[in-house]
């Protein structure tokens, strides 16, 4: 299961609509409170995670999920004068691959 948080809902209809129409089963959250509620009864294993949410922003979403015990990944949405970045992945390689262009792009990767 994939989770999008995104507040735009518009970004995260396409977000969980592609994901689905692809064969990945995708859910949608609009901002980190949500998100949390559904993190005690559900874990993903991959996270699309907006930087800029209302609230509780994406950075802080990202350290409460490193304090889990449970190996969820995460891949930032990244937005850069309303130009939306968003990359699907779909195995270890592929996020390794992921990371390596973001580094030789300038892009921005927390470890």
């Amino acid at each position: 299961m994939i989770w999008c948080v995104e507040d735009d809902s518009s970004i995260r209809e396409i977000e969980v609509y592609t994901l689905n129409s692809t064969g990945f089963e995708a859910r949608g959250f609009a901002d980190g409170a949500s998100f949390r509620a559904a993190l005690e009864t559900e874990k993903p294993e991959l996270v699309l995670l907006d930087v800029m949410l209302p609230g509780e922003d994406g950075v802080s979403l990202l350290r409460f999920l490193r304090q889990t015990p449970e190996d969820i990944g995460t891949i930032h949405a990244l937005t850069d004068m309303d130009l939306p970045f968003l990359r699907v992945i779909d195995s270890a390689d592929a996020v390794r691959n992921v990371v390596a262009d973001l580094h030789s792009t300038g892009g921005i990767v927390e470890h």
